[in-house]
């Protein structure tokens, strides 16, 4: 049986995929990626998982064809080495050269957001346009883009940084990237859980509990909520003006928060824009894959990179 693996690198976890090739996800699991300090631990971490996955299945390294690994921040084109894993604090990572010696396959090394992007657009809610934008709100912000049905990479494979456009660059936060007032600063996780700790002076509350505690009535968590989907709003406008997407697709964990994201993020992009009222603000969709679509993509992408 020949399998595919694909892995999908947060902060915080390690999610992998074991893919047949009729793109079938036959089985998946999860490792923690916290308290990661080298490349071999991450290396190392990565196996693990693969051999889980794999004897789970009864198969063995043999049967991998293909693997694909999906990383938070800036991939160059070749994907040989990656300048910075922002989130875990690992720089001039050689993660596909590691990978080819640990595993007889072919590696690919993308972008998490762009291999999200290619999994809605190959089988999940862009699925049929040719220009489509997912973002991905998690521990960070992110975006693919998709234009003429292809990943949009740009000159250097920096063309989906949307986290990282400035939105509040006189009173804004400090970002992990050195900046003040990133978009990543209002809406991410991190950020909705840093306003609400604040607020409620809890130091162990999660996002997920914000979403909750909005979703029973809260006004507080509404408006930490309601903030995060005006800057949100805010970027979505800005890359609407340079690209005329058909969708705009919102993926990653926050995304799970559902209509209570979704509207008023609809509700303040109609203002913004105002300019283009032939935009139809229905046109930004929740992610249909939910937390698995950058393993798909990945699948995708490695599966036509061999075939």
């Amino acid at each position: 049986m020949v399998i595919y693996l694909t892995f999908d690198l947060g902060a915080t976890t390690l999610k992998g995929g074991l893919f047949n090739t009729s793109s079938n996800l036959i089985f998946e699991a999860n490792r923690s990626s916290r308290n990661v300090n080298s490349v071999d631990e991450l290396v190392d971490i990565i196996e693990d998982l693969a051999q889980e996955m794999l004897e789970c299945q009864n198969q063995d390294k043999n049967n991998v064809i293909g693997l694909g690994i999906g990383v938070p921040g800036f991939v160059p084109l070749k994907g040989d080495r990656i300048p910075q894993l922002v989130n875990m604090g690992l720089e001039n990572v050689p993660l596909k050269f590691k990978l080819e010696q640990k595993f007889n396959a072919h590696v690919l090394v993308e972008n998490d957001a762009n291999a999200a992007a290619w999994g809605e657009h190959k089988a999940g809610a862009s699925q049929g346009t040719r220009d489509n934008l997912l973002i991905t709100l998690g521990t960070g912000v992110g975006s693919g883009v998709i234009v003429n049905e292809a990943i949009h990479r740009g000159n250097l494979g920096l063309t989906g940084e949307i986290g990282h456009i400035l939105v509040r660059p006189i009173d804004g936060k400090l970002c992990n990237c050195g900046k003040v007032g990133c978009l990543e600063t209002e809406c991410s996780g991190v950020a909705i859980e840093s306003k609400a700790k604040a607020l409620y002076d809890e130091h162990q509350l999660t996002a997920r509990e914000v979403f909750n505690r909005a979703d029973n009535g809260d006004e507080t968590a509404k408006r930490v909520i309601q903030e995060a989907s005006y800057y949100l709003a805010w970027g979505i406008s800005h890359a609407l003006h340079v690209l005329e997407f058909e969708v705009v697709v919102l993926g990653g964990g926050i995304s799970r928060g559902g209509n209570l994201l979704l509207q008023p993020v609809r509700a303040y992009l109609e203002d913004f824009m105002g300019d283009c009222p032939e935009f139809p603000t229905e046109k930004v969709l929740v992610s249909k894959l939910g937390n698995k679509v950058a393993l798909h993509g990945l699948y995708y992408l490695i599966y036509e990179k061999i075939n």
